[in-house]
């Protein structure tokens, strides 16, 4: 955590309180999450210390998905990204499913192949 620049007091008192759990994760699980989130999503720490739950999300089955939805979306002007995307990520898998796929699949044609496509290519990869 410390090679992500976060405090003792941030690792500690946010993400170890909030998440203890985090201590059976893999090294490599936090850093591909940590990667996705900074370098993709573009979030800031504090978003991830906020929700450190999020870092135990499958990027490849859960994230990445609904990323792909929501960058559509937003191209396309049917939403704005006036949420914050932890909101959007910790959404129960039918919540999402009715609010961000089913609600536009007439407005995008492929949608829902979309979102589904791309947690079925990381299940065929893995």
């Amino acid at each position: 955590m410390k090679s992500f620049q976060w405090s003792e007091e941030e690792i500690l008192g946010g993400v170890f309180k909030r998440y203890p759990q985090i201590l059976a994760m893999s090294e490599e699980k936090i850093r591909s999450a940590m990667d996705f989130y900074i370098n993709t999503l573009e979030l800031q720490r504090q978003i991830i210390i906020a929700c450190p739950l999020c870092l135990s999300y499958s990027i490849d089955k859960r994230i990445r998905p609904r990323y792909n939805v929501i960058k559509v979306l937003e191209s396309k002007g049917l939403i704005k990204r006036d949420k914050k995307i932890s909101t959007l990520l910790n959404k129960s898998e039918k919540t999402f499913l009715i609010n961000y796929v089913s609600r536009y699949v007439e407005e995008v044609p492929g949608l829902l192949e979309l979102y589904k496509g791309a947690a079925m290519r990381t299940e065929k990869d893995a």
